[in-house]
Formats: C-alpha cells, sequence, structure tokens
C-alpha cells in the first residue's frame, strides 16, 4: 500500500511539473531568451523535492564564491541522478548538458526540452559539436552552460577523470569555469527510488576561473588543476559533513 501511495505521489508530483511549465513555456519564452523564468521554476519544484524529506541535512559552502553576473561553464562532479535538481540550489541561470536518453524519460524528457538543456550523444563528434555550438549560444546569451567534466556518474563517489569538453567550450567562448562539488547524494535514495529519510548531503562552491585565466591556460594545466582543486574541495566538504554528525 505504501509503495501504490508513494509512486502515485511522484506520478503527481511529475505531473504538476509538467504542466506549470509547460502554461509558462508557452507564455514566456518568445518573451525570454534566457529562459529565466523557466529555469526558475526548476529551481523551485527542485528545491521542493529537496525539502520534502524532512531528515534530509544540507551542507552548503562557498556561495559567497557566485558571481551570477556573467555567464560560466560551470563544472560539476557526478555521483548520482540526484546531481541535477541539487545544483539549482546554486543562484545560477544554466542549462545542462546531459545525455541524449534522458530525452525518453516520462515527464523529465519534456522539462528538458522546455528548459533548454544541450542532450548529446555522449562520446561521438557529432555530440562533442552540438555542445561547442548549442554551449556558445546559451553563453552569448548570457546564460551558463552545466557540465559533469567527468562524462558519466562516478562509481566509488571518487572524482575521475576529466574530458575535455567543458574546458574547450570555456576557452572557445571566452567565459570563466565556476568548479562547484556535491557530495552525499548517492545515498539519498535506494535502488527502488524511495528515499533514505535520514541523510546529509552537501554543495560547496570553489572560487571561479576567470576567463582571462581560462584563455591563458594550456588545456590540460587547465583541467588538471580544476579537477586537483575539485578534489580537495570535495575532501574538506566530507570532513564538514562527517564533522557535523559527531
Amino acid at each position: 500500500m505504501i509503495s501504490l501511495l508513494y509512486i502515485l505521489f511522484w506520478v503527481v508530483f511529475v505531473a504538476l511539473m509538467v504542466i506549470v511549465t509547460a502554461i509558462l513555456w508557452i507564455v514566456t519564452v518568445p518573451f525570454d531568451p534566457t529562459r529565466k523564468i523557466i529555469h526558475e521554476v526548476s529551481r523551485f519544484f527542485a528545491t521542493l523535492f529537496f525539502r520534502m524529506p524532512l531528515g534530509w541535512r544540507k551542507h552548503h559552502s562557498g556561495f559567497e564564491n557566485i558571481d551570477s553576473s556573467k555567464p560560466w561553464v560551470v563544472v560539476v562532479n557526478h555521483c548520482s541522478m540526484i546531481d541535477v535538481p541539487y545544483l539549482y540550489f546554486v543562484g545560477l541561470n544554466f542549462r545542462w548538458v546531459a545525455k541524449k536518453e534522458l530525452r525518453s524519460m516520462p515527464g523529465f524528457g519534456q522539462m528538458i526540452a522546455m528548459h533548454g538543456d544541450i542532450l548529446v550523444d555522449r562520446g561521438t563528434k557529432k555530440g562533442a559539436l552540438l555542445v561547442m555550438k548549442k554551449g556558445k549560444m546559451w553563453l552569448d546569451r548570457g546564460v551558463c552552460v552545466a557540465i559533469f567534466p567527468e562524462g558519466t556518474r562516478s562509481k566509488d563517489g571518487n572524482i575521475a577523470n576529466f574530458k575535455t569538453g567543458a574546458f574547450n567550450l570555456a576557452k572557445s567562448a571566452g567565459v570563466g569555469i565556476q568548479p562547484i562539488v556535491v557530495s552525499g547524494t548517492r545515498q539519498t535514495m535506494h535502488h527502488s527510488f524511495l528515499f533514505h529519510w535520514k541523510h546529509d548531503l552537501g554543495i560547496k562552491v570553489l572560487p571561479s576561473i576567470s576567463a582571462e585565466e581560462v584563455a591563458t591556460t594550456e588545456l590540460k594545466e587547465l583541467m588538471d588543476t580544476t579537477r586537483e582543486q575539485m578534489i580537495e574541495a570535495k575532501k574538506q566538504l566530507d570532513t564538514e559533513i562527517a564533522a557535523s554528525r559527531k
């Protein structure tokens, strides 16, 4: 009985998201090329989702490093599907780069399309070109582009080696990079999509890398330095979360 009610809740929640977003998409998109309003709707539903499990304790730090006055390529480590809605706590208007398979997910596929996220065939030249083309389009409009530089979810929670896509996009578009790390998102749900009702998770925003530094730093050095900084920041975040439990 509980499982049936849980499934019904998710059907209603996702349907409500799609209906509200669709109405606003029709009304606002012709006058809102950055889709800021649609993004704020997505942000509302994402933050509502994270407030429903009352036992989830969120640890956020480094938000003073956020500069929403300019577009960034946002790089985030990837541990779980929960990483996507969790980033909405960060006050930036962004479009995700994600795998094209998400388009077929009921409800979420429609949300992604209305939000304007960039869905690509991972690991292909066509996919890389699409990221460059659409990524630059959004950045030119003053909208950030969020990318998982590892290319896929980490199997053990550690930050894996980075792909070049995010860094090539930043260099080509002449924008800076905003590194962010998340922790604890792998354990928020059971495999059956039931919540772990008592859990800790966190976001840490690192100091940004300016457009000038991106432009003048060799690609591999830029990737390696950013990854090292994110690994260290995640260790700090993990330590902060562990200390809070004592």
